[in-house]
């Protein structure tokens, strides 16, 4: 029978397969134009691919008390490859330093930092499980451990990842039991904070205007927008057909990689899209069903905080291309070209299948020690005849 971790894996898998297709389609004609090879970035996410089911099978078959007796080495580990990047070690890709070179591959540290801070945040709120009602060895402890890492992946720079820590952090928070007061007041607090982020970077300025009007500029600061608003209208109801677009043809910037969505809406129409955004509603149900019936609090926040990081970062990229906020580097999981995003997030689904199996052992478990339990109890007769069992 059908198991819901059985769900999840095959919902991730026909993303990924999508995904597959997708980045062929969007890397083709730029490939062979660039490298002469039509499949140079369809290798490459093949190669990743492999990474990935091996990281997926790994999560899957990993005592899951490992990774919470692990957390602070886990989190430790992830936070130091994220500091590497500041040192000759990192690579700087369009303006931005966030991966750091292995052979030929660049591999971003920060997408393993968001698997870091949930393990650290889950293992310290499953050890002292009142503690978070706490101000200073509760809510301002994770606080730290969110702005710490928020800090470190921020000045790359990336906004959007390190706002996707920050949001999820919170989120694992707000579930542990966090006193709504001190959410509140970090809420109202962090306004400023993100208002700087925006008004002293020229370039995120840019992105605000662009957000607001993009029409007004649809040659400069509006292109990107523009050219995704272009390829989404192309797309009608069924869409142009699989490697027909045109967009994707030197148009729309980042086709291949954040606005993949729009050259698949382009491509594969508005139904494509619906099916889609399921695909990432079912993953995002099935994560909170696993963490509601988790056996204790690591593996419940676990399983939450890994689909909430999956189905966000999702919201946030289809907001991003249908202009509904402003632009941000935020890949879409599983069908965006981008090895780190990709192998990270089949680790997730692995590590999620892994905590739902272990909450259907225990409760079979439960289930058969209640069962002996019922066959040892000896019977009440009243004359002979069967009363109940005591």
């Amino acid at each position: 029978m059908m198991k819901i971790r059985h769900y999840i894996f095959l919902v991730s898998m026909g993303l990924t397969l999508l995904g597959v297709i997708m980045v062929f389609s969007t890397t083709g004609v730029y490939a062979d134009t660039q490298f002469k090879n039509s499949f140079f970035f369809l290798g490459k996410e093949l190669v990743w691919l492999s990474i990935g089911m091996t990281l997926l099978m790994f999560g899957y078959k990993i005592n899951i008390k490992f990774l919470q007796n692990n957390a602070v080495w886990l989190y430790v580990i992830t936070l130091l490859l994220v500091l590497l990047t500041y040192t000759p070690l990192g690579v700087k890709i369009g303006g931005a330093q966030r991966w750091i070179r292995m052979g030929f591959f660049n591999f971003q540290p920060s997408e393993f930092l968001k698997f870091g801070v949930a393990c650290l945040l889950s293992a310290y709120l499953y050890a002292n499980p009142q503690v978070i009602k706490e101000f200073w060895r509760g809510f301002a402890f994770c606080l730290f451990i969110i702005f710490i890492s928020f800090a470190s992946v921020i000045g790359q720079p990336d906004f959007g990842t390190s706002m996707m820590i920050a949001v999820v952090g919170v989120m694992i928070m707000f579930v542990a039991g966090a006193n709504l007061k001190y959410l509140f007041v970090l809420f109202i607090s962090s306004i400023p904070l993100l208002i700087y982020c925006v008004v002293c970077f020229p370039y995120r300025m840019r992105r605000v205007v662009a957000f607001i009007n993009p029409w007004e500029d649809p040659l400069g600061k509006g292109f990107q927008i523009v050219q995704s608003f272009l390829a989404i209208g192309r797309g009608h109801l069924t869409g142009v057909g699989l490697g027909e677009s045109t967009q994707k043809l030197f148009y729309l910037p980042a086709a291949h990689t954040d606005f993949i969505f729009s050259i698949l809406a382009e491509e594969l129409g508005f139904i494509g899209c619906v099916a889609v955004i399921v695909a990432f509603l079912l993953i995002t149900i099935l994560s909170i069903v696993i963490a509601y019936k988790a056996g204790d609090i690591f593996d419940s926040l676990m399983a939450l905080s890994l689909g909430s990081y999956i189905s966000m970062q999702a919201l946030f990229n289809i907001a991003v291309v249908t202009g509904s906020v402003p632009t941000k580097g935020i890949p879409l999981p599983f069908i965006s070209f981008g090895g780190s995003s990709l192998a990270l997030n089949l680790l997730a689904i692995g590590l999620i299948m892994n905590i739902s199996k272990r909450s259907e052992i225990l409760a079979d478990k439960k289930l058969s020690q209640f069962a002996a339990t019922k066959r040892k109890t000896p019977l009440v007769f009243n004359n002979g005849r069967k009363l109940a069992r005591i």
